[in-house]
């Protein structure tokens, strides 16, 4: 309704809508002087979107397979912060002399920057200040309370997104985050990166393969692999 809303603003009289991946080939097919086999493989920040096609060379456009997955971007970047940064924000403190774990509904809503937000009211935000008094590692507390008092989350994220970027042509990289109580200098490997979204590379085979499964091709027969 949003798309459909701005292109009449716009002053289009009459407007398609299209799956993306099959958007992203047919602009692909105007440089195709021949007919080719396509896989275009749409990963975006939420959701990945799968299409095979035969296209090119003035022939009609065909969809063999449409499939998906809602695995993207944001999945990666919430393994990352799940299995590397927690520490720095409350994983593993415990609070008062009977030794309590930390709550992890409020770790939970760190692995995720939409989510930060929701932590931003009253009763959390005293608890917080009770529990830097109480728990074992004042500093974390301390570092998540200006995380969410500060609206830092999307700082966090990009700060994440960089180092996954880095992984993509280097061994190592580093989170890097100084901002107020907040002092993050973690290293990350790409092994130790790819052993984190190990469930989200498996899914994402998965798709392909029903995609590839549904199109009625053999994998070889595919001429071009869209990113």
């Amino acid at each position: 309704e949003h798309l459909q809303k701005a292109a009449a603003a716009a002053g289009f009289s009459r407007v398609f809508m299209q799956y993306e991946p099959v958007a992203a080939a047919l602009d692909y097919e105007l440089r195709l002087p021949r007919p080719q086999n396509v896989l275009a493989f749409d990963f975006g920040g939420g959701t990945l979107d799968v299409t095979v096609m035969r296209l090119g060379g003035g022939i009609e456009p065909v969809i063999l397979s449409l499939d998906g997955e809602p695995i993207g971007g944001d999945n990666l970047d919430f393994r990352i912060m799940q299995g590397k940064l927690l520490k720095y924000f409350g994983l593993g403190v415990t609070l008062g002399p009977q030794r309590r774990e930390f709550p992890r509904h409020i770790l939970d809503r760190i692995t995720r920057w939409q989510t930060i937000r929701d932590l931003n009211n009253p009763q959390t935000m005293e608890f917080l200040r009770d529990a830097e008094v109480s728990g074992s590692n004042p500093r974390a507390i301390r570092a998540l309370r200006t995380l969410i008092n500060n609206e830092l989350s999307l700082a966090l994220y990009e700060a994440i997104e960089r180092a996954k970027i880095d992984l993509s042509t280097a061994e190592e990289a580093r989170i890097r985050m100084f901002n107020r109580d907040i002092a993050i200098n973690e290293r990350i490997t790409r092994l130790e990166f790819e052993r984190l979204i190990v469930a989200e590379l498996q899914a994402i085979g998965v798709c392909v393969d029903r995609a590839m499964a549904a199109s009625g091709l053999r994998p070889e027969q595919i001429d071009v692999v869209l990113r």
